[in-house]
């Protein structure tokens, strides 16, 4: 019975949800450390485009991503909403600058459909999947960390 249970949970998915121009993504909450406010940035020059800068988190060196751009959207507008998402990379903390952070859901593995045709071929690289979130008719795109990150070591 114990084994039961350890199968049905490792179907289930928990993804914080977030928002990049007005479309939503979600992410495994196994893969982030923490959310934070965005506080002060230093610009990192001569870095990608998408490198928006560095941060000191408690006595760490953060890099910046602006996820708007490394998914090939405008650049990320700083407003009050917007968070920034610390997830460990290579023995290092990176963040994701995103529009805004929604909620926590909940899925099975199963619930997870492949891309739409009509998902640009920028972004889809991107992505492991959608899932449709019907109480609130939303879309979400499942955002598949190690295709962002790496794709930013050889940019």
């Amino acid at each position: 019975m114990a084994n039961k249970l350890v199968e049905e949970n490792e179907q289930d998915l928990l993804l914080v949800t977030f928002c990049l121009e007005d479309a939503w993504y979600g992410l495994d909450t196994n893969l982030i450390q923490e959310v934070i406010v965005v506080g002060d940035i230093t610009t990192v020059h001569h870095a990608p485009d998408y490198v928006r800068g560095i941060s000191n988190l408690r006595g760490k060196i953060v890099t910046i991503l602006d996820l708007n751009l490394k998914l090939g959207l405008p650049k990320h507008q700083l407003s009050s909403e917007s968070r920034i998402l610390i997830v460990p990379w290579m023995n290092e903390q990176v963040g994701l600058l995103v529009d805004s952070v929604a909620d926590v859901v909940s899925l099975s593995r199963s619930q997870i459909e492949s891309l739409p045709s009509n998902i640009k071929d920028e972004i889809s690289q991107f992505l492991g999947g959608v899932y449709y979130l019907a109480e609130e008719d939303r879309l979400l795109g499942l955002l598949e960390l190690d295709s962002v990150l790496v794709v930013a070591d050889r940019d």
